[in-house]
């Protein structure tokens, strides 16, 4: 089946749906595979002090990326064989993170750090690490928008059919992470959990899937640029067509939004395992994925619900799990650290709020624990509502031709700028909550830091309130058919 066959209304054969859940699948394992648990490798190999910026590489890549992906898809290459090149260097780069992150370094006399040298430029190891990953993400991170308007292309009934192939992504993501813990996890001699992202495991396995990922793109059904041979102009690479939809109130609206609500998201992810080490969780990568169990329902469901809600109230909906959520892990931090699951001896500690099983600690009887895995649960809202329900609604609201275009700025708006700002916001948070009464600065990861967590999520939760009652009042459109502009 070609994209330029497509038809509104008809269904995309079998075959291609089974197709993109495979690319979506084996796009987000990449992913899930170390995003969550890459801090504990830093903090485990002496990077401590830079971990935090581990979290802004997707964002610069974000950022930079798709100024030339829009061109690339909608003028001169073929989609699949984009996203391949993407998939597969990104991979490579992958594979050499643990050894980079294995080099000792040179001490410096007076600092709790270490620094390498390469090429005469003398550098602290955790940022030549942090490179790495920004070089990994510079080739990764356009893969977002690059498979979702490859998927538009093949999907004529795109706004039903994208939620369904793209839910296979949130099952990679939670594989991936699963993976890891299952998989590479152990008890110690001491009786603590050695966590598997601790080691190097995790990047291995994100470079294998991103290089079956780019051999599998090969495959892709032919996927061509829709103004192949048109006059080239310079301007295409700042998205000057796709600009021209700010004209359209509803479309500015959305990602001037889409910007601020992922000022708050950064912290999700920068801090998110901070809050779990202080709260004593072990197998981090198990109970952050929880929340992509409730996305997977959601995508399911999102069809439905987008032709029941519309756009708008979906929108809504993404936008208070924001804040609620941020409540709730604000709360559950004041509920204290769960009591250690192991004895010295490796025997489990019959004080335990919960149960062992097969050497998984599950603390369900701790009141902090309840409520901080209700705010992770929420993830499926927060992300699914906002995030995918905007992919479909600039997909609806703007021209075939450009939009390749489109979803580069909408992942230049999310992922990209608004993920760096909420980096570098979060950071300045950060700084200044976990500063005890006698002006000492407390690790967010240390059980000291439970009391100051407020400190950082009430203020993001109220931001969230802000653009929610911005977003609110701001944006007027009226749902319709697919590929039907809106006002």
């Amino acid at each position: 089946m070609s994209a330029t066959g497509a038809t509104a209304g008809a269904a995309a054969p079998p075959h291609i749906l089974a197709r993109l859940a495979v690319l979506f699948f084996l796009q987000f394992f990449v992913w899930g595979a170390w995003y969550l648990t890459g801090f504990r490798y830093m903090i485990a190999h002496g990077m401590a002090q830079d971990a935090a910026w581990l979290y802004t590489a997707s964002p610069l890549g974000a950022i930079i990326a798709p100024f030339a992906l829009g061109l690339c898809v909608d003028r001169f290459f073929d989609a699949g064989k984009v996203l391949a090149a993407c998939f597969l260097a990104s991979g490579a780069i992958m594979w050499c993170l643990p050894w980079l992150g294995d080099l000792p370094g040179t001490a410096v006399p007076g600092a709790d750090y270490t620094t390498l040298t390469f090429a005469g430029l003398t550098l602290a190891k955790s940022t030549w690490f942090n490179l790495g990953i920004t070089a990994h993400m510079l080739c990764y991170m356009p893969t977002l928008a690059l498979s979702a308007a490859l998927a538009f292309r093949h999907l004529p009934g795109g706004n039903a059919q994208y939620p369904l192939v793209r839910l296979w992504g949130t099952f990679g993501w939670i594989a991936g992470g699963l993976a890891l813990a299952f998989g590479f996890s152990s008890v110690g001699a001491d009786g603590h959990v050695v966590e598997a992202g601790e080691g190097a495991v995790q990047f291995r396995l994100a470079a294998l899937a991103a290089a079956a990922a780019g051999l599998f793109c090969l495959t892709l059904p032919a996927t061509p640029a829709l103004r192949r041979g048109q006059p080239f102009a310079w301007r295409e690479l700042v998205f000057a067509d796709a600009w021209r939809e700010w004209r359209n109130p509803a479309f500015a609206t959305y990602l001037v939004c889409a910007f601020l609500v992922c000022i708050p998201l950064s912290a999700y992810y920068a801090y998110l395992g901070n809050q779990m080490g202080a709260m004593a969780l072990s197998h981090a990568s198990v109970w952050g994925n929880l929340g992509t169990w409730l996305e997977a329902g959601m995508l399911f469901l999102m069809p439905l619900l987008i032709r029941r809600l519309g756009i708008k109230r979906m929108i809504l909906c993404g936008i208070l799990a924001w804040a609620v959520r941020y409540l709730l892990f604000s709360w559950a931090a004041t509920q204290g650290a769960v009591p250690a699951p192991f004895l010295a001896d490796g025997a489990v500690d019959p004080a335990y709020p919960g149960v062992v099983i097969a050497g998984f600690p599950v603390p369900f009887m701790h009141l902090g624990f309840l409520v901080f895995l209700l705010g992770v649960l929420l993830h499926g809202i927060s992300y699914d509502f906002f995030f995918i329900t905007g992919q479909v609604y600039v997909d609806r609201t703007t021209p075939p031709q450009i939009r390749g275009q489109a979803q580069a700025m909408n992942l230049f708006f999310t992922y990209g700028l608004g993920l760096y700002v909420g980096a570098i916001v979060a950071g300045a948070l950060e700084g200044h909550a976990f500063i005890d009464p006698a002006g000492h600065h407390v690790s967010s990861s240390a059980s000291a830091s439970l009391p100051f967590w407020p400190r950082l999520w009430l203020p993001l939760a109220a931001f969230a309130v802000v653009v929610l009652g911005v977003f609110g009042v701001a944006f007027k459109q009226r749902d319709g058919g697919a590929g039907r502009r809106e006002s």
